[in-house]
């Protein structure tokens, strides 16, 4: 309970009155009656009424000092507060864990300098009972350091951060930090305490930072060159020209800016390229042409190399005299300048030219990854398949006339064959004819048939067939399977038991989203792109049944299930090696080797970034606080009292 007027306690003075009154009224005076009998009389009812008297005269002084009680009470206008919760003194730090925050300065990075700070706010905070800390590390997925640790948690809190500072393993990410998702978690903390101070431990300066308390980690001695990219183009004349972006933030600097390029027009060589480079103070960049600087738009190098570079394995692009606060982005690796060789064969004794236009069209779909080397080889009829055609090509198509034994080191797709090759699994039972065409049905679903409708494709002949183990029946003619699949990790056999030219016009473009579906499945593309940036994730796929990858730091990566996904979080070369038809690496006669550069994002490199707006956290309003107002209660008990005193009065006259 409070009072809105505490003055009104003075009423209680009156008690003093009261008691003042009962100690100076007048007694009673004893006289003499000459009357014995009324005398005793007298005596007799004294005795029985004076302790009932009495009583009655202490509860009468014990309602009129309630009365007075009570009406000081009523003066003072008393009220009950309405219910507010106490909040202890609490604190809220996020610490931006961006690449930005690795830039140093004297061996000391932004980011340790963060972590330092926050063990003082820690020690400020939790110096005594009664204030609490809570750590938010934002990274690309923020996570709580701590929540609403106390002053009995100090040790626990200070380890926690002695180990995000740890040189070996700091805890700063190479990627993009995620504030707003690190916003969202300070949210849950306001719910309990809508009274904590967020503070944000960063390196970008924004221009509205709203309730949140920005601690600025920049220092104007640092600075920074960076490579934020490099791109290959092909002329007119089919040879490479790049682009290379660089930047520079935080003051002028005069670079030399390099280009390696390796494994020149497939030979061992190297082509090497320099330009020297000047940044002014508002980081505009000038490209030095014998004494007269020309300036460039958006910060591009345009390369062109003395030697005309038709493929390259890789190119290095490098500082060779930045040496600023953050080094990680002063290196740029390019990969894709020399696509993997895929080697197909067709044989065949009357060559369609379906599967030639089929082959010509994989060529551009998948050129931006294989290199499809075509080779059509005319056979006379009956005449078999030399075995030194059987080797050294990824991909064989043999039509009509076979082999006499199974290629081992690719795919093999066997189109209405006369013979079953050795080690096929297949045996020749003859072939069935029908004067009018029998449609195609389903079989079993794979990768290959997706997409495709049999319904309308209709045969007039197909061989008939048996087969081992290992075979799937992929489609029918009459209930007879006309469409085989072998897949395993060491044998890929397509067996396709009826031709092109003896089947209804509908196949055609069946049987090219077919080719297209098998190059898909047996030959996919192991990544889409060569480079990503730092946090990226990175879709894994493999042409057999195991792939390694080798990261930055030494560590081989086994994946056995497709398409997969690696997230990439330190920047750097990473290698993906596979085998080729065999169940593991060790047991592979050919390998499959390629590699992607991992960078810091792009905007990360600008260490002196600036943004408008920093995303909130939701700062719970508290309800208004309802006070209780209990005068009419105190006037209820003291009308109740004054009724109480007048018949304490009533029996003292009666």
């Amino acid at each position: 309970m409070s009072l809105l007027t505490p003055l009104g306690l003075l009423g209680l003075i009156g008690i003093i009155g009261l008691i003042l009154i009962y100690i100076l009224k007048p007694n009673y005076q004893q006289k003499i009656i000459s009357s014995t009998f009324v005398w005793k009389l007298s005596l007799k009812y004294k005795k029985k009424k004076l302790p009932i008297s009495r009583f009655r005269n202490i509860l009468l002084l014990i309602c009129q000092v309630l009365v007075l009680i009570f009406c000081a009470l009523i003066l003072t206008q008393p009220f009950i507060p309405g219910s507010s919760t106490s909040h202890q003194a609490e604190k809220i730090a996020v610490i931006d864990a961006s690449a930005s925050m690795r830039a140093d300065d004297l061996g000391e990075t932004r980011f340790e300098r963060a972590i330092n700070k926050v063990k003082a706010l820690v020690a400020d905070t939790l110096k005594s009972d009664g204030g609490a800390i809570t750590i938010i590390l934002a990274d690309s997925e923020p996570t709580y350091v701590c929540q609403r640790m106390t002053y009995a948690d100090i040790v626990e809190v200070n380890s926690l951060l002695d180990e995000l500072a740890d040189p070996d393993d700091l805890g700063c990410t190479y990627g993009t930090s995620d504030i707003e998702e690190a916003m969202n978690l300070a949210s849950s903390v306001l719910l309990e305490n809508p009274n904590t101070e967020v503070l944000l431990y960063t390196d970008t300066d924004y221009v509205d930072a709203g309730r949140v308390t920005v601690v600025d980690m920049t220092l104007d001695s640092e600075w920074n060159a960076a490579v934020l990219g490099c791109t290959a183009s092909i002329t007119d004349n089919n040879y490479y020209t790049f682009d290379v972006e660089i930047g520079c933030y935080g003051k002028a600097a005069d670079l030399v800016l390099c280009m390696d390029i390796y494994g020149v027009n497939n030979e061992n060589r190297t082509v090497s390229v320099q330009q020297d480079i000047r940044f002014d103070s508002d980081g505009e960049m000038h490209v030095l042409v014998g004494e007269e600087p020309v300036t460039l738009v958006e910060n591009a190098v345009y390369v062109r190399p003395d030697v005309s570079v038709y493929s390259y394995d890789n190119v290095f692009v490098y500082f060779t005299n930045a040496e600023d606060s953050f080094d990680t982005d002063n290196v740029y690796r390019l990969y894709g300048g020399k696509k993997e060789s895929l080697k197909v064969l067709y044989c065949s004794t009357n060559s369609n030219p379906f599967f030639s236009a089929v082959f010509n069209s994989l060529r551009q779909v998948f050129g931006d990854f294989w290199e499809i080397e075509y080779t059509e080889l005319k056979l006379r009829e009956n005449q078999t398949v030399d075995p030194e055609y059987c080797k050294d090509y990824d991909f064989y198509l043999f039509e009509y006339t076979m082999p006499s034994s199974m290629p081992t080191d690719g795919v093999v797709m066997l189109v209405s064959p006369d013979r079953a090759p050795s080690g096929s699994g297949l045996g020749i039972n003859g072939s069935t004819s029908r004067p009018n065409e029998a449609p195609l049905t389903m079989g079993v679903k794979h990768d290959i048939t997706n997409y495709l409708t049999f319904d309308n494709i209709k045969l007039n002949e197909y061989v008939n067939v048996s087969f081992s183990d290992g075979y799937d029946e992929l489609a029918y003619c009459n209930d007879s399977p006309v469409l085989l699949l072998k897949d395993e990790p060491s044998t890929k056999v397509i067996a396709m038991l009826f031709s092109v030219k003896m089947s209804y016009a509908a196949l055609f473009p069946e049987l090219s989203a077919m080719m297209g579906n098998m190059f898909m499945h047996f030959f996919p593309p192991t990544i889409d792109r060569f480079v990503f940036d730092a946090n990226d994730s990175v879709t894994l796929n493999a042409r057999g049944n195991v792939l390694q990858v080798t990261t930055v730091n030494g560590d081989n990566l086994l994946y056995e299930t497709f398409p997969s996904t690696l997230k990439v979080t330190t920047p750097g070369v990473y290698s993906l090696e596979q085998p080729i038809l065999a169940a593991d690496l060790a047991s592979a006669t050919r390998r499959q080797v390629e590699y992607f550069y991992v960078k810091v994002p792009t905007a990360e490199s600008n260490i002196f970034a600036t943004a408008d707006t920093l995303e909130q956290p939701e700062w719970v309003v508290e309800p208004e606080r309802i006070d209780t107002d209990i005068v009419l209660y105190f006037a209820i008990v003291l009308v109740s009292l004054l009724f109480a005193e007048w018949l304490l009065q009533i029996k003292e006259q009666y």
